[in-house]
């Protein structure tokens, strides 16, 4: 609808048009719960039904012009003609009653709220507030009360029953009921901050400011007492009216005044008092607590004296003092802790150490007996039947400093801190204490509930007080606060919560489909934004929120407003967040999202089995390692073993063969020796026999423990036995003999076999030079590489023919004499097939060539790094 009446149906561009309709901002629509519509136009009033305008009758007897109207919440509509208030309903006009302000300007906007107060909006006197058939007046909303704006162009009420101003100029402003008032004499405390508050007798106020003296507020009525009153220390600190009605003032650099009506005089008898006076209160028995910052002071009978402690200096600048009238006067320091003070012992002025905090601000003592300690960063404490307990910040409690304590008519304890002011249930305090249950409920007031400031005074007795009428009083840095704890309505609406925005590593996404949203691999950053649709106090919305699938539990996070998750592992999750409100109702169902973190290729499934079945491949290829290893170790061992047993066996063959049949003989030559010795010639040949024999076997046994001592393992000890036993050998023999021997010997290690077999094929072949070749020089030589060790023995004696097979496949059937031309002789050895068959032992093989004449040169040949070389 515009200006001028008309209104037009967005469905299909349908205009229609009231009349007479000349008329331009004087028009105004009133839509029911019902469906029905009502429009006022230039004072006529119609009715849409159908898709036309039926003009209404006007009602009888009115006077004045149609200022407004709304629909009702039982339905049918209000209508302002003049100042008078008129309902239509079921056909019929009804007045209902006269709201003289509402004649005074058209009304611009008009609303029936859901609690039955009716809202109406000017041009210029701002806003109406009025409560049909409950007798109040009517409340005014402009600049004179402190509204910012008098020009009114719409209204709104929204679901938590906020209202909603729009202001020609000055913005938008919510208006909702509140329990707190600000009364504040003419000339507004001077612009100083106030530091002490206590009711008075004859009803209303005292108050006390920094620096412009003493108030008295009472309704809407001030009195302002400074020096024309007597009181010429304009700081006053504390307040202290006693049972007569005497008012006593403790002041800073004025020391303490008293007075019982307009005028106020210095207490007499008191010593200087140069600092703050910061509590004052009555003896129980008799007489005025004195708290400053020089210590304990009681007044008696016009003398003052000072409480120190048997110990020593007691505390300094105190702040706060009870008499519980049970002989315990409580003592508060802002810089040494809680004290106690026993009047009826001297000298019992103790200091409690369990108090956990050394800056007291506030002390108060409940109906149950409770001492209650408001400090300065250790929050609330309470101390009961010799125990501290602190609740603090963990606990629910807002802020760590608390100003004053006061306890209202309905069991609650009130707090003023520098985070605003603050409604806790006493009973569950007392539960929360005593370990029943882990964190309190509070009710904080802020700002937006109609405080001028957070921070509350505190350190002067008292900054609040519970006034007769059940209301309380807390003194702030800028101005008097009354809170009235009836008029206080909870907020039973659960706020809806909703997701804002999705960032992935910084980007934003779009995650409201119906299928979950993807993260891709290496996105690691994940930002969830989101909201709480409350606007009663939107700074004390707090939230929860979780990750199914993640966390147990859901986590607390207070005010803010957005969760961040750097790393999550891959898997299907769903994130889910609530909000409360101002008065700690959560909302019934969260939002949330659901996402999927995709894996890497590493982290799928898939990669996982694989790398188990390599993980089994290699523990089972691995396991036949070990077991072939195993096997092959326990194959050497047992060569090991057999080539042992071998070396056993040819050593005892060795001694049976050689050394045994040595023995033999030494025996049947010894035989012969024994008996009767006819023939001295006969017994010096056995004798001459016996020792050849004997050298020949000590020899023999040189030879045996040379090829079975492991030191000779070496190639360098190989070639010097065979070069001292060839020295020995041919030296005997008185032959020439040239050797050919290496300067150095490649890394091999000979073994016991063959240097043994090598020998004797060695021996051998010098054996049958010296006994058959007739030489006259011999040519030894060792050449040595990497395959083979050579070993040549070459003569210049006279030779003979080999046999065809000679070289290749000896026969054990050829004699020696054969081989070395001496057909007459009798074999008395192997001869050359001896030494092919041990040279075959070992791998190795005799090369063999010689013609008649021309010498004989026979070549030993042995394979090096073979199976053999080790026993």
């Amino acid at each position: 609808m515009d200006d001028y009446g008309v209104l037009c149906r967005l469905r299909d561009g349908f205009l229609l048009a009231s009349k007479p309709g000349q008329a331009a901002f004087l028009v105004e629509l009133a839509h029911a719960s019902d469906g029905r519509t009502w429009i006022s136009n230039a004072g006529l009033l119609y009715e849409l039904r159908g898709g036309s305008l039926l003009p209404l009758p006007l009602p009888a007897g009115r006077q004045g012009y149609l200022q407004g109207i709304t629909a009702r919440r039982h339905g049918g509509l209000w209508a302002v003609f003049g100042n008078q208030l008129w309902i239509w309903l079921d056909g019929n006009w009804t007045p209902s009653a006269q709201v003289p302000l509402f004649a005074s300007t058209p009304l611009h906007c008009f609303i029936e709220t859901r609690s039955g107060q009716l809202l109406a909006g000017t041009s210029d006197h701002g806003a109406f507030l009025y409560s049909p058939g409950t007798g109040d007046g009517v409340r005014q909303l402009w600049r004179e009360t402190g509204f910012p704006a008098d020009w009114i162009t719409s209204m709104l009420e929204d679901h938590e029953g906020n209202l909603w101003l729009g202001t020609g100029g000055s913005g938008l402003f919510m208006v909702r009921p509140s329990p707190i008032s600000t009364p504040a004499p003419a000339d507004h405390w001077q612009g100083r901050a106030l530091l002490t508050v206590t009711p008075s007798r004859l009803g209303g106020l005292w108050v006390g400011t920094e620096g412009a003296g003493l108030y008295r507020i009472k309704g809407e009525e001030s009195s302002h007492f400074a020096k024309d009153a007597g009181l010429r220390a304009p700081y006053v600190w504390s307040l202290h009216e006693d049972k007569s009605g005497v008012l006593w003032l403790g002041t800073w650099g004025g020391g303490v005044y008293s007075g019982t009506g307009d005028s106020f005089r210095p207490v007499p008898g008191l010593p200087q008092l140069d600092g703050p006076v910061g509590a004052l209160t009555t003896s129980s028995a008799g007489g005025l607590w004195i708290g400053s910052t020089g210590g304990l002071l009681l007044l008696r009978d016009g003398v003052a004296a000072t409480i120190t402690p048997s110990t020593g200096r007691g505390p300094r600048d105190l702040c706060a003092l009870i008499d519980d009238g049970k002989g315990t006067v409580w003592v508060g320091s802002r810089s040494e802790g809680l004290w106690a003070l026993h009047p009826a012992t001297p000298g019992d002025y103790h200091r409690l150490p369990d108090a956990g905090a050394d800056q007291v601000q506030c002390l108060h003592l409940d109906s149950e007996g409770s001492l209650w300690i408001g400090t300065v960063g250790g929050g609330l404490r309470r101390l009961r039947d010799g125990k501290f307990v602190s609740i603090g910040p963990l606990q629910g409690i807002g802020s760590a400093t608390v100003c004053h304590i006061s306890e209202d008519l309905l069991g609650n304890l009130w707090l003023s801190t520098n985070s605003g002011i603050l409604q806790l249930s006493r009973a569950e305090l007392n539960r929360c204490a005593d370990g029943l249950q882990p964190q309190v409920q509070s009710r904080n007031f802020g700002l937006g509930d109609g405080l001028p400031t957070l921070k509350a005074s505190g350190g002067a007795q008292p900054s609040g007080c519970l006034l007769p009428d059940g209301r309380l009083a807390f003194a702030t840095s800028r101005g008097l606060v009354l809170i009235d704890p009836t008029r206080i309505s909870t907020n039973c609406v659960p706020p809806p919560v909703i997701i804002e925005t999705v960032l992935l590593n910084g980007r934003p996404q779009s995650p409201f489909g119906a299928a979950p949203l993807k993260v891709q691999p290496g996105e690691h950053r994940l930002e969830l934004h989101y909201t709480g649709l409350s606007f009663a106090s939107p700074e004390k919305v707090r939230f929860r929120h979780r990750i199914l699938g993640l966390d147990e539990a859901w986590n607390e996070v207070g005010a803010s407003r957005s969760a961040e998750y750097n790393y999550l592992p891959p898997g299907s999750y769903r994130f889910e967040v609530l909000a409360c409100n101002n008065d700690g109702v959560w909302s019934t169902a969260p939002a949330s999202l659901a996402f999927v973190i995709l894996p890497r290729f590493y982290q799928t499934g898939w990669f996982r089995l694989l790398c188990l079945l390599c993980l089994l491949g290699a523990s089972s290829a691995l396991a036949w390692y070990s077991t072939r290893r195993r096997e092959r170790l326990k194959l050497q061992r047992l060569q090991q073993q057999r080539a042992i047993e071998l070396e056993r066996s040819r050593i005892a063959n060795d001694m049976h063969d050689d050394l045994g049949s040595q023995l033999t003989r030494i025996t049947m030559l010894s035989e012969g020796a024994r008996g009767p010795q006819r023939d001295p010639s006969r017994a010096a040949e056995n004798l001459a026999h016996i020792y050849e024999t004997a050298r020949r076997m000590t020899r023999s046994m040189d030879e045996i423990v040379w090829a079975v001592n492991p030191k000779h393992d070496r190639v360098e000890s190989l070639v010097n036995y065979l070069e001292k036993y060839a020295s020995d050998f041919l030296g005997a023999a008185d032959l020439r003999f040239r050797l050919d021997l290496p300067m150095d010997f490649p890394v091999w290690t000979p073994g016991s076999e063959l240097r043994h077999n090598l020998f004797l094929a060695f021996r051998e072949v010098l054996n049958n030079t010296v006994r058959h070749a007739g030489a006259t020089l011999v040519e030894i030589s060792v050449t040595l590489d990497e395959s083979e060790f050579r070993l040549s023995v070459a003569d210049n004696g006279r030779g003979f023919t080999p046999p065809s097979s000679m070289g290749s496949q000896p026969s054990s059937a050829h004699p020696a004499s054969s081989a070395c031309g001496d057909p007459g002789r009798i074999a008395s050895g192997n001869g050359l097939p001896g030494v092919h068959a041990r040279m075959a032992r070992i791998g190795g093989r005799c090369e063999l060539s010689s013609s008649p004449g021309k010498g004989t040169r026979i070549l030993l040949i042995a394979p090096v790094h073979s199976q053999h070389d080790s026993p």
